[in-house]
């Protein structure tokens, strides 16, 4: 049987947490669906269903990753493990790709 459970979610306003994941909501009722949402310097993304994404994204064509809890990576390089490819992440989320960017080091990398 599913349950539904309204809480108050840390980092957001209103925050509804099922089964299928964490939801937003305003407390003006607004429910957060293909938006980012800022809360404090954190930037979070959430789908067609109004879920909190997770993990690789892409959206609008530009791809974003978002950590386990729902932050959006930002200013940040992200090693994938299974390629051993390394990716730049900007400071406004979006994954860098074919053009050079600094890597942490200072180096230019493309």
């Amino acid at each position: 049987m599913t349950q539904n459970l309204m809480i108050l979610v840390p980092n957001f306003s209103i925050g509804a947490v099922t089964n299928e994941g964490t939801q937003f909501y305003s407390t003006s009722g607004y429910k957060a669906q293909n938006t980012f949402i800022q809360d404090g310097d954190n930037w979070y993304y959430f789908d067609n269903n109004g879920y909190m994404v997770t993990g690789l994204q892409n959206i609008n064509g530009n791809n974003y990753y978002f950590l386990p809890n729902g932050i959006e990576l930002q200013d940040s390089y992200l090693l994938n493990d299974d390629t051993g490819k390394e990716y730049y992440y900007a400071s406004n989320g979006k994954q860098i790709s074919n053009r050079y960017y600094p890597d942490a080091n200072g180096n230019w990398r493309y």
